[in-house]
């Protein structure tokens, strides 16, 4: 529902919309897994291309875990591009292809972790969609007891800053998912996923000046 009502929002409205649960990438057509059930990117995924008749998707997914359900599911939909950039040596470990798997070695810090961004923003940037998925969780961090990565805060933050920075140069509508995270404590990843929710914000604000500029078309530059 969350991120049903983020979707139509920002289809209808433009901007950046997002879902305070959700991510749920590893759950496949007919069985959950990884603390996922029904898979949200998917089912987001295929109603803007059956009700909103989009023809260009791209689902980012930097979760520290691969999307695995994300990229089942959406195998087949060449309408979608599916991006996933996450620790190879981590859950799942069976994993599914994805259209481009981007995989960090366990330890990674933020230099290779932005720079593995960069790239998948690059990719994306070729695919030029009309609608980006994007799952943010923050279990690359440091502190995660589940994550594997080595990610500071603050690399955390200029990774928000990356993906949204491409959604308003862009002007392409976004939608971000909240993802894993299991810091210990705890207070590392509510942080964590304050600095994204913040970030958004301020994007969708910045997105939102420009269509309001005379003469701006949504999806061109000025």
């Amino acid at each position: 529902g969350g991120a049903i009502a983020a979707l139509e929002h920002v289809l209808k409205n433009g901007g950046i919309a997002g879902n305070l649960a959700g991510g749920t990438h590893h759950a496949h057509y007919d069985f959950g897994s990884g603390y996922c059930i029904f898979n949200d990117l998917a089912v987001c995924s295929l109603l803007a291309l059956s009700r909103y008749k989009l023809t260009k998707i791209a689902v980012i997914d930097l979760d520290v875990h691969q999307g695995d359900g994300t990229a089942t599911i959406l195998q087949d939909v060449d309408q979608v591009l599916t991006i996933s950039v996450h620790c190879k040596q981590n859950f799942p470990f069976r994993k599914s292809e994805s259209d481009y798997d981007l995989e960090l070695p366990a330890d990674a810090g933020d230099e290779e972790m932005l720079q593995t961004v960069t790239q998948a923003l690059d990719i994306t940037k070729q695919f030029a969609p009309e609608l980006i998925l994007f799952q943010a969780g923050v279990d690359g961090l440091a502190t995660d007891a589940l994550g594997k990565l080595n990610i500071s805060r603050e690399g955390m933050k200029r990774r928000n800053e990356m993906v949204f920075g491409f959604a308003v140069e862009h002007s392409i509508p976004t939608v971000v998912f909240m993802g894993g995270g299991y810091s210990e404590p705890i207070d590392f990843t509510i942080e964590a996923f304050h600095d994204l929710f913040l970030c958004a914000s301020r994007a969708n604000q910045q997105i939102l000046n420009k269509v309001l500029v005379p003469g701006f078309e949504p999806g061109s530059k000025e």
